[in-house]
C-alpha cells in the first residue's frame, strides 16, 4: 500500500540509489514478490542495470528469488543478460545451488544453457565446481553439453573431480562424460582427484575405465599423488595396475616424485612394490640424489631399499 501509494503521488520508479540501484533491484534481491509486480506494473526499468552490470534478474537469480525471476521473465527481462563476468541468471543461480530458480530459468525457455562467460565458465561447469548435483542434474536434462572447456581446459567433471564432489561425478559419467579429456597443463580427471585425495572419485573414476597413465607436465596420475604424499590415492593406483616406472618429460618416476617431496609413507610403500630405485632421470638424479639434503627418512628408505650410496 505505501508503495502504490508513493507512486501514485509521483515518486520516479526508477530513481537510482548509490551503485545505481533502482527500487526494483532491491525488490529482485529481497525476494519480494508483491513490490516486483507493482513496479513492473508502473512501469521499472526491467534491465537496468547496477555496478557490476547485475540487472534485476541477475540478482533475483542470484539470491534464489524464484517468484521474483518468473515475474520478470514474463514481464520480459533479458534471459541472456550478463553481469561483467560475463554471467547469466542461469550460470548465477546454478553455482549457488538455487535450484527453484533454475528451474524457472530454464522452464521460461529462451536461454542458451551452454553460454560461457569471458573465461569460458558455464552453467553445468559453475554447478558441478560448487557441487550443486540437483543443478547439474537440470541443466544436463535440459541439453547442456556435457563437456564443454573453459579457457583453462577444465570440464564440468574435472572441475567436481578436483572438488571431490562424487555425487555430481555420478551424475556426469550418467551422460558420459570425458574423464580423459585433459586440461591445458595437461591433466585428466584422475590426476586431479588423485593429487587430493578424493578416494570415492578416483574409484569411480578407475571403475569407469579411465587411463590410468596418462600424462601431464608432471606425469601421471600416480606420480602427482605421490608428490601430493596422497598415498591411499597411491595405494588405490597401483592395485588398478598404473605404471611405476612412467616418467613424465623430465624423467621422474612417481618414486623420485615421493622422494623429492619428502613423504616417506609413499616412498616406502613404492619401493615395496618394487619401484626402481636406480633410475636416472633427465639431469641424472637418482632417488638417493633427491633424498639427500632433504629428507633423511626418505634417504634412509631407499638406502634400505638397495640404493648404492654412490648412485
Amino acid at each position: 500500500a505505501v508503495m502504490r501509494a508513493l507512486l501514485t503521488a509521483g515518486a520516479t520508479v526508477d530513481l537510482e540509489s548509490p551503485g545505481a540501484c533502482t527500487a526494483l533491484t532491491f525488490a529482485a534481491w529481497g525476494r519480494a514478490d508483491a513490490s516486483v509486480d507493482i513496479l513492473i506494473e508502473a512501469g521499472a526499468v526491467l534491465d537496468k542495470r547496477r555496478e557490476h552490470q547485475n540487472t534485476p534478474l541477475l540478482d533475483a537469480a542470484e539470491s534464489g528469488a524464484a517468484g521474483c525471476v518468473k515475474r520478470l521473465l514474463a514481464a520480459g527481462a533479458d534471459v541472456e543478460s550478463q553481469n561483467q563476468q560475463g554471467h547469466t541468471a542461469l550460470i548465477l543461480a546454478t553455482g549457488l545451488g538455487r535450484l527453484a530458480a533454475v528451474r524457472a530459468i530454464l522452464e521460461h525457455g529462451g536461454v542458451n544453457v551452454n553460454h560461457q562467460s569471458f573465461r569460458g565458465n558455464s552453467a553445468l561447469l559453475h554447478g558441478a565446481w560448487r557441487g550443486q548435483t540437483e543443478c547439474v542434474d537440470a541443466l544436463l536434462k535440459a541439453g547442456a553439453l556435457v563437456d564443454v572447456q573453459d579457457d583453462d581446459g577444465d570440464t564440468a567433471i574435472s572441475a567436481a573431480a578436483f572438488q571431490g564432489h562424487i555425487k555430481v561425478v555420478e551424475k556426469l559419467l550418467e551422460y558420459d562424460a570425458a574423464i580423459d579429456l585433459p586440461t591445458m597443463d595437461g591433466r585428466t580427471c584422475l590426476h586431479l582427484a588423485a593429487g587430493r585425495g578424493k578416494e570415492l572419485v578416483v574409484a569411480a573414476l578407475v571403475a569407469h575405465g579411465a587411463n590410468l597413465d596418462a600424462k601431464s607436465d608432471i606425469g601421471t596420475p600416480l606420480a602427482w599423488a605421490a608428490r601430493q604424499g596422497e598415498l591411499r590415492c597411491v595405494e588405490m593406483l597401483i592395485e588398478a595396475g598404473a605404471n611405476l616406472e612412467e616418467a613424465n618429460d623430465g624423467g621422474f618416476t612417481a618414486l623420485m616424485s615421493a622422494c623429492f617431496f619428502k613423504h616417506e609413507e609413499v616412498a616406502r610403500f613404492l619401493l615395496a612394490r618394487g619401484a626402481k630405485v636406480g633410475t636416472r632421470n633427465n639431469r641424472g638424479d637418482t632417488c638417493l640424489t633427491l633424498s639427500a639434503g632433504r629428507s633423511i627418512m626418505c634417504l634412509r628408505a631407499v638406502l634400505e631399499a638397495g640404493a648404492p650410496p654412490d648412485s
